[in-house]
């Protein structure tokens, strides 16, 4: 099954900051406005490739803070299939009223803690569990080899692919981690290729990656940063070690982050890369940087 929906192959703008040569690149621009629309067409796109389900009406169930939940909607009106979508009681109304539109089933949770009864994600599963012998699929993007291989596969390599046409070594990507797959994919292309490029993740102050990548007893709680940094440590993210460092910022800066961003590059970026943006900006300023070539995705447009 060809991708014919033109996800990937984002573009790349360029922002001198603070005497280092940043990069932002766009993946706002796939079909739904998300980096998501990567991986989820992956997942979907081998579900559909099995036997199993060929020519047949699937349903899909998926936990989602938006914007995967949005990918899969996208996808399943497009090709005639059926979704259900978990989303938190605090999911931006953006997102829900997009999901609306494209006439998902939303089930909004309660539950405080994602993975606990209430919980988006706890939700998800037994709803999933209790549909009944009809053909279903689970997508569980937060433990799922294809997630990771989406970026792997994609999103990596187009990065590699645009530095080394400017001739330039990436010094420093950095990243937030949600599902995980982005990172761990980015991570897992640098390792095998032996490049330099330092992985610096982004952690806002309420979640436990910072906390759990330092060995720290990490206890969560809750943040403004929505779709990153949740409860738990996905399950995709086998070892935080692999990354080169763990920031943690508050989610503060936020606001700050969005004007910058907006007045550095022209670019309206969601929550995520504001926060990443503003988090490497502090970076750069604390460690001295100078001279480094450095990459922030801007992982959904920021009208959600």
């Amino acid at each position: 099954m060809e991708n014919f929906l033109n996800i990937g192959n984002t573009s790349v703008k360029n922002i001198n900051k603070l005497h280092n040569d940043v990069f932002i690149k766009m993946e706002n621009e796939n079909p739904t406005g998300s980096i998501k629309d990567r991986s989820v067409w992956y997942m979907v796109k081998d579900i559909l490739e099995s036997s199993k389900t060929e020519n047949k009406s699937v349903h899909f169930v998926i936990a989602s803070s938006g914007n995967a939940g949005i990918s899969l909607a996208y996808l399943c009106k497009i090709l005639n299939h059926k979704c259900t979508i978990f989303v938190s009681k605090d999911i931006e109304d953006p997102k829900y009223r997009i999901l609306k539109k494209l006439e998902a089933q939303v089930i909004k949770c309660s539950g405080e803690t994602s993975t606990l009864p209430g919980g988006w994600v706890y939700e998800s599963l037994k709803f999933y569990n209790e549909l009944g012998p009809i053909n279903k699929h689970y997508i569980d993007q937060f433990d799922n080899e294809l997630n990771i291989e989406a970026h792997y596969a994609s999103t990596a390599p187009e990065i590699f692919s645009y530095f080394k046409k400017q001739s330039k070594p990436l010094d420093y990507i950095f990243l937030g981690i949600g599902s995980g797959g982005t990172a761990v994919g980015i991570q897992k292309y640098i390792d095998e290729h032996n490049y330099p490029t330092k992985v610096i993740i982004c952690d806002p102050i309420g979640g436990i990656i910072y906390d759990s990548y330092y060995g720290h007893d990490a206890e969560y709680i809750d943040h403004n940063i929505e779709a990153i940094s949740d409860s738990f440590i996905p399950n995709n993210v086998d070892n935080l070690n692999q990354f080169y460092e763990v920031i943690r910022m508050s989610d503060s800066i936020v606001h700050d982050g969005r004007t910058q961003l907006l007045k550095d590059a022209q670019v309206l970026s969601g929550d995520v890369a504001s926060f990443v943006y503003a988090s490497m900006i502090e970076y750069i300023k604390s460690h001295n940087l100078k001279d480094k070539t450095m990459l922030l995705l801007n992982t959904e447009e920021g009208f959600r």
